[in-house]
């Protein structure tokens, strides 16, 4: 018998097959369960449902779009760079201690976002910026030669 009464312990909620009802895991606890991911993958063993299927991945990891397509590295990479993004400015701005504080001006939604962007109410309150890049020749001579950039663009650091 195994008893975590760990304050602060990591658990998800899934759905207990048994009982029918919401049971929180912990994560030592999952490895003994038998947890189907969608309910075509239920067999006569399995114990426990996923609510969703995106619920075992980070909040990070869910609002990346088309993550099954990436490698690994660069899903890890992405959900890396998103925790260190750049939002709304914060409503008790004059009550911060530190004297340094990095907010966007131009905030815009993504073009292309998951099924949890909008679960969450990111779309009221995005987080980033959409990067515009046009390739096209300038004369038809120097699509080799040159690289032509808007002043604007480089200052704001792409």
């Amino acid at each position: 018998i195994f008893i975590f009464s760990n304050a602060c312990r990591l658990v998800r909620p899934t759905m207990n097959l048994k009982y029918k009802k919401k049971e929180y895991i912990g994560t030592f606890e999952q490895v003994y369960l038998y947890i189907a991911i969608t309910k075509t993958d239920i067999t006569p063993e399995t114990t426990h449902l996923e609510y969703d299927p995106c619920s075992m991945l980070s909040i990070t990891a869910s609002l990346t779009p088309f993550s099954d397509c990436n490698q690994s590295p660069r899903n890890m990479y992405q959900c890396q760079m998103m925790k260190q993004s750049m939002g709304v400015a914060l409503l008790a701005q004059h009550n911060r201690f530190d004297n340094k504080i990095y907010r966007l001006l131009s905030i815009q939604s993504p073009i292309c976002q998951s099924s949890s962007y909008q679960k969450m109410g990111l779309d009221s309150n995005p987080i980033g910026l959409n990067a515009i890049l046009a390739v096209i020749s300038y004369t038809g001579y120097d699509m080799e030669d040159a690289m032509i950039l808007n002043k604007a663009t480089i200052e704001r650091g792409f």
